[in-house]
């Protein structure tokens, strides 16, 4: 019985810092944490350029998931940074691989295993291995729409130099021969003559690896033992995408060569426009398709086909063009398919009404006889309650608001009572590039209430939405009005101020809301005031208001941190959308690799 060669596992506690990006913008900072590094080498001892295997567990992450969310594909790599024997980044990059999302649970990335080739230009002796990065891509559909985000963790040793496993690299006890490819360019599907020299062992594996060193196997080629050659026709997968490629020839311990570059030309599409609103028509162009077939275009949900179709055919160079109306709104990509061999682009619909119409209960009351003033209020909010507090820091707010209410009235009369802020312009909605996103909110506002006696108590007032509606990247929020009732109780000259301001917010497919408190900076002027004549009696510590407001977008207002002008529906609703879709890219799948200098 033959023994496997002797493994090396070891492990290291690092500090990592994740930032996640979308759309050059950063999104989510969840802070710094511990994460138990693990990586096992299989062999511990190889040759320059043999092939290695690593089994990588990269721990629990220091954070939870704040939404489940199925289907998100996403490409993983670990960078380790090369030490001794050779030095630059050891990168382990995956295949794309689909997962799902478990809201509210620890990430807990699944281990995986991944080849890599030991540089064929390291020196004899140990070759050091430290984490140092990881990135993901993730593709996901977030309301009908795809979503592209980016993540990249930088890892920090907790203590010592960070090296996770050395591995011993040995000088080959046979040397690789040379690999050639006669084409220059061929298609997908089609076969490429393979030819060499000075193969002196048995052939272990055959690939074909594309320009980021991503290698899949192939077969076709064979030595001869009698002159120490090779030679072959091995098949290109159909499936292969366009792109610069080589054939790699290893002996069965991996110590491999590659052969001279070549050309693989698959079909590709072009949109235009590549996103727009239901019942757009998209011109949709087409090469390297089999001249002369049928082509059929189709609209995609994810990867199932919609209802939006269109025909046309293949000219002899390969090209074609075909218009396709896109009906459904849930649509993210396009594919055109001729004889058998297909070509996919991302679509994207966007949304043309940015604002709902107010419904009629959202008319204020109508107060008779009313009175109140414009006055500034400076807010800091808090969002207390996010699934990730990190993900929205404090804030400073400034506004105009108005508070009215009767001038006079009885006492035991129970009078409406209606602030909003200047234009209703809270803020504008987050910059977010996720059309299509439906959001919800509920805010209310207290209003304080003093009598001429020193006496002190509250009203709260509520600012109904609408069941959702869309969020539009810059589109300015609105609010209000906050509407409720103030029962008289005894005469006297009665003051009131604004208060506190309270936002729940729940936006997207996202389940946990995220609720943010603002609390009055400064000491504002009274708003309004009213009059009572009769016997005084006790302010109420708290009434509750009817909700009868609206929120909606309209006139715009600016955005931005430390003081300037904000609004606290747009920050906190983008923010809960970017952090959950953010923290699907801390996902680890299986990996290919490339090496680097």
């Amino acid at each position: 019985m033959t023994l496997a060669p002797a493994a090396l596992a070891g492990e290291v506690t690092m500090t990592s810092d994740c930032e996640v990006v979308m759309s050059g913008a950063t999104v989510l900072n969840p802070g710094p944490g511990d994460q138990l590094v693990k990586l096992t080498l299989q062999p511990a001892t190889a040759a320059k350029g043999a092939t290695v295997q690593a089994t990588i567990d990269l721990g629990q992450m220091p954070f939870n998931s704040p939404a489940s969310i199925t289907g998100a594909k996403s490409v993983t790599t670990l960078n380790l940074e090369m030490s001794g024997a050779k030095t630059g980044t050891l990168a382990l990059v995956s295949a794309e691989s689909t997962d799902n999302i478990v809201g509210g649970q620890p990430i807990d990335p699944k281990p995986f295993t991944v080849d890599f080739e030991v540089p064929a230009d390291a020196a004899v002796g140990d070759l050091k291995l430290t984490p140092k990065s990881m990135v993901t891509d993730t593709n996901a559909v977030l309301g009908g729409s795809p979503v592209v985000t980016k993540t990249t963790c930088g890892y920090v040793p907790k203590t010592g130099d960070g090296v996770v496993a050395t591995l011993a690299v040995t000088e080959p006890a046979t040397p690789a021969g040379t690999v050639s490819v006669a084409e220059t360019t061929v298609e997908a599907g089609a076969t490429v003559t393979v030819s060499g020299e000075n193969w002196k062992a048995a052939l272990g594996k055959v690939q074909l690896c594309d320009a980021s060193s991503a290698c899949k196997d192939i077969t076709g080629v064979t030595r001869t033992e009698a002159d120490n050659k090779i030679a072959g026709t091995p098949t290109i997968p159909a499936d292969t995408a366009g792109g610069k490629y080589k054939i790699k020839v290893a002996y069965a311990d991996g110590v491999s060569a590659l052969s001279n570059e070549f050309t693989v030309k698959a079909p590709s599409i072009e949109l235009d426009p590549v996103e727009g609103p239901v019942d757009t028509e998209v011109k949709v162009t087409g090469k390297d398709f089999p001249a002369g077939k049928s082509v059929e275009v189709v609209g995609l949900k994810g990867d199932t086909a919609t209802e939006d179709t269109a025909t046309g055919t293949v000219k002899e160079d390969g090209t074609f063009t075909v218009d396709l109306t896109v009906k459904n709104k849930d649509t993210t990509k396009i594919k055109a398919t001729a004889d058998g061999k297909s070509a996919v682009a991302n679509f994207k619909v966007t949304t043309t009404s940015p604002s709902p119409s107010p419904s009629p209960s959202t008319t204020p009351p109508v107060i008779k006889d009313p009175n109140g003033k414009p006055v500034q209020i400076k807010y800091s909010c808090l969002t207390a309650d996010s699934p990730l507090p990190s993900a929205v820091g404090p804030f400073e707010a400034t506004r105009e608001i108005t508070i009215l209410l009767p001038s006079a009235g009885d006492p035991n009369e129970e009078v409406d009572v209606s602030a909003s802020f200047k234009d209703d312009v809270v803020g504008d909605m987050p910059n977010i590039p996720i059309p299509n996103i439906m959001l919800k909110i509920s805010p209310s506002l207290d209003v304080k209430v003093t009598d001429d006696a020193g006496g002190t108590g509250k009203i709260t007032l509520n600012a109904a939405s609408p069941p959702e509606f869309p969020l539009v990247a810059g589109q300015p929020m609105k609010a209000g009005p906050f509407t409720g009732k103030f029962k008289i109780p005894g005469g006297g000259l009665f003051s009131f101020f604004p208060g506190e301001l309270r936002i729940t917010t729940q936006a997207g497919g996202i389940p946990t809301p995220t609720h943010t408190v603002c609390t009055l900076k400064n000491d504002p002027a009274a708003s309004a005031t009213l009059k009572a004549e009769g016997a005084r009696g006790q302010l109420p510590s708290t009434t509750g208001g009817s909700s009868s407001g609206a929120a909606a977008s309209g006139d715009l207002a600016k955005t931005g941190s430390g003081g300037s002008t904000i609004g606290a529906f747009a920050l906190v609703a983008g923010t809960t959308v970017l952090a959950s879709v953010g923290v699907l890219l801390l996902i680890t799948r299986r990996r290919r690799t490339v090496v680097g200098s």
